[in-house]
């Protein structure tokens, strides 16, 4: 029985893993449509932070203009 019980682990884990991977594989490319934000220097009363640029449809924030940092 319990080889069995684990064939049948082992089974549903591979497939897990492939269903997961064909998944990611098909979604397709996100154009992201960037904010920029220039540089604001620190101050005694506020920090500052480096220019960066943001995407706000999928909320993520890159280093460079190419979004790829």
């Amino acid at each position: 029985m319990r080889k069995i019980l684990k064939s049948l682990i082992a089974g549903i884990s591979v497939a897990a893993i492939g269903i997961t991977a064909f998944a990611t594989a098909c979604v397709p490319q996100h154009e992201h449509d960037l904010m920029y934000v220039p540089k604001n220097e620190a101050t005694c009363q506020h920090d500052g932070h480096l220019e960066y640029w943001y995407c706000e449809d999928c909320r993520s924030y890159f280093i460079d203009e190419e979004a790829t940092h």
